[in-house]
């Protein structure tokens, strides 16, 4: 079994007053990593900021697993990842969110964005009230 990469908190002075911003700087640091793998991590909630975890990639192309850390007193706002282009073999594109994409979110209740590369765009899933954004 290999050990899955972290993403944890980066320096809180990197922290936004909503999540959006928060997001944007995210997707922003995973595009400056790599193109050619998806690249992950979290938005989180302290003191009334929005956070995002350092990227991580475990260089795969079409999937990423990896565990989150978060400071103490902080709350899981989002979760996020890369697609960086076609999926064969599906129709899946960059610009769409997979079936296992929503049914985390479903299951964390927390809103699930990714970054699709080739169009660099964010789409979001909204766990809670089922719509995308």
């Amino acid at each position: 079994m290999s050990v899955l990469p972290v993403s944890g908190p980066i320096d809180a002075a990197a922290c936004f007053n909503a999540m959006r911003p928060a997001m944007m700087a995210a997707a922003r640091a995973a595009l400056s990593m790599t193109e050619q793998y998806e690249v992950g991590g979290a938005i989180y909630s302290k003191d009334g900021k929005f956070c995002y975890t350092l990227p991580v990639t475990q260089r795969q192309t079409y999937e990423i697993d990896y565990r989150v850390a978060l400071p103490v007193g902080a709350t899981l706002a989002a979760l996020w990842h890369t697609h960086p282009g076609l999926y064969p073999a599906t129709i899946e594109t960059a610009d769409r969110l997979s079936i296992s994409d929503v049914a985390l979110a479903q299951r964390m209740h927390v809103p699930m964005f990714i970054v699709a590369v080739p169009q660099r765009i964010v789409v979001g899933f909204h766990a809670d009230s089922f719509s995308l954004r």
